[in-house]
């Protein structure tokens, strides 16, 4: 039977490759299998980079490895489609994406064979050159960071991020997950210890800051409202109802704020004084109901149209507001829209305008607070406004367009990685879960589960009082450590083995 299996992948390499890649997705939220990962890097790595010659070959077995890869992890992408009836173009985010984004490992792959022979050159090349290319996946086309290796990491292993940020762990992740298919003791050996500090430290820095809050009670509702009744004028009072009624429930204590997720009110609140009226049964006395809905304005270009985080007062005023200022392709606007004729995935057929930037919003009674919509808050590095620090961030999103599938999970794991890097508490408000309150050494302190009903009530946790070294320096533990990989490639590129 093994030799079976043996010959049948010798005659199939690519679905070996497609295989690798695949299992090494299982090293993410929810399953976190590291192991997986260890075994999918290394296999890969021993077969189809350390012994190869032809760079077109290798860039290709890098194709195959990405595509398992990435639709493994990313599969979820394509009931974005499937929620709104488009079923047609599930294979877009379910197979295009992927195949599109497997061209970078393709690239990592043919790069470290076009760059040496040498077999201790290609390791550290490969490890550079993977380093670069999660880099280059946060900014090339808006950015889309979602499949970085350090995110397979439990907490103890994150903390490390709040030094050199979430690259500079997939950077030393990287080295760890090839080690074992380098076959040298000494490699194998310091990944070993790579891990047991990070481990250590990690513990270590827990320790060292325990959960502290505020006296700042608010509460998260979850309303669960399905995307495809969401928009339907039909359900429009039910579910406004439904968000009420969760918020009016009874608090152990006095509540400063009721918060909403994104698009919770699927309206334009500042036109209808009726609505806004209504929206103050859910606004505590002298309180704040923060919610989510769209908002326009015209100017001397014309109608604009923002995604938006709205602030509310008892005397059902907007107090302030925030518009969305990286948008999501194909979801808020679509791309290339001369050539691409289909209109975006969320309501209306008009796209949405991107806002000014972050900024924090000082409420009376609130600390200081960096609102992010939905992905905005997966770029690491740019989730804080310049200028005052706030002391806490606010992401409120909406996962139901994913359904019950990995998508939400990894979007969970992802942000509390922001709190870790920035040293501040994120509160996560999503409208069919997973909501939760993350202190700002990434300890989930509250959550309600995906599809629950429900709300949390908490008390702010404290952001540190000393900012972290990634918040002030950003990526220099990332750069120094690529400096490190491109030096000892040069020093290893003609040495044979």
């Amino acid at each position: 039977m093994i030799q079976t299996v043996r010959l049948f992948f010798q005659n199939y390499p690519s679905l070996l490759l497609i295989l690798s890649g695949a299992i090494s997705a299982l090293a993410f939220a929810p399953t976190h299998s590291q192991f997986f990962a260890f075994i999918g890097f290394s296999s890969f790595f021993y077969h189809h980079v350390r012994k190869l010659e032809n760079v077109k070959t290798a860039f290709w077995r890098g194709w195959f490895f990405g595509i398992g890869f990435n639709i493994a992890s990313l599969y979820w992408i394509g009931n974005s489609f499937s929620t709104v009836d488009l079923w047609y173009l599930v294979p877009l985010g379910s197979i295009c994406l992927p195949l599109t984004l497997a061209f970078f490992p393709a690239v990592v792959t043919a790069l470290t064979v076009k760059v040496t022979d040498a077999k201790m050159g290609r390791f550290f090349a490969f490890c550079l050159f993977w380093s670069l290319s999660e880099w280059l996946m946060g900014w090339i086309f808006t950015g889309f960071p979602w499949t970085l290796v350090g995110y397979m990491w439990d907490l103890p292993q994150l903390q490390a991020t709040a030094y050199i940020g979430i690259y500079g762990l997939s950077a030393l992740t990287i080295f760890m997950l090839i080690s074992l298919g380098s076959r040298r003791g000494s490699f194998i050996g310091l990944s070993i210890l790579i891990w047991g500090c990070l481990w250590m430290g990690g513990n270590h820095r827990l320790s060292l800051y325990p959960i502290q809050e505020t006296g700042v009670n608010m509460r998260i509702v979850q309303a669960s409202i399905s995307q495809k009744e969401k928009w339907q004028i039909e359900h429009f009072e039910d579910n406004l109802n439904r968000w009420i009624a969760l918020s009016n429930l009874e608090s152990e204590r006095p509540l400063k704020a009721i918060i909403w997720s994104e698009s919770s009110v699927p309206t334009f609140v500042a036109d209808y004084p009726t609505i806004r009226y209504a929206l103050t049964e859910a606004v505590p006395p002298d309180g704040y109901l923060i919610m989510g809905a769209p908002r326009k304005m015209v100017d001397s270009e014309g109608m604009h149209y923002y995604t938006s985080t709205l602030v509310l007062n008892d005397k059902s005023d907007i107090v302030a507001t925030y518009d969305k200022s990286h948008l999501v392709p194909f979801g808020e606007y679509i791309p290339f829209k001369k050539v691409l004729k289909f209109s975006k995935l969320t309501a209306g057929s008009t796209d949405y305008s991107p806002g000014k930037g972050l900024m924090s919003l000082q409420l009376q009674g609130i600390p200081l607070f960096g609102p992010l919509i939905c992905y905005e808050a997966i770029f690491s590095g740019a989730v804080v406004a310049p200028g005052v620090r706030p002391e806490w961030l606010l992401n409120q999103t909406n996962d139901a367009w994913y359904g019950k599938s990995s998508g939400p999970y990894q979007h969970l794991a992802i942000v509390r990685t922001r709190a870790i890097e920035e040293g501040l508490p994120l509160i996560r408000s999503a409208n069919n879960g997973i909501s939760a309150v993350i202190d700002p050494m990434g300890r989930i302190v509250h959550r309600l589960e995906l599809d629950e009903i429900g709300f949390i009530d908490f008390d702010l946790p404290k952001p540190l009082t000393i900012p972290t070294f990634f918040s002030r320096y950003q990526y220099l533990g990332f750069w120094l450590i690529v400096l490190a990989y491109a030096a000892l490639t040069l020093l290893f590129r003609n040495k044979k083995d």
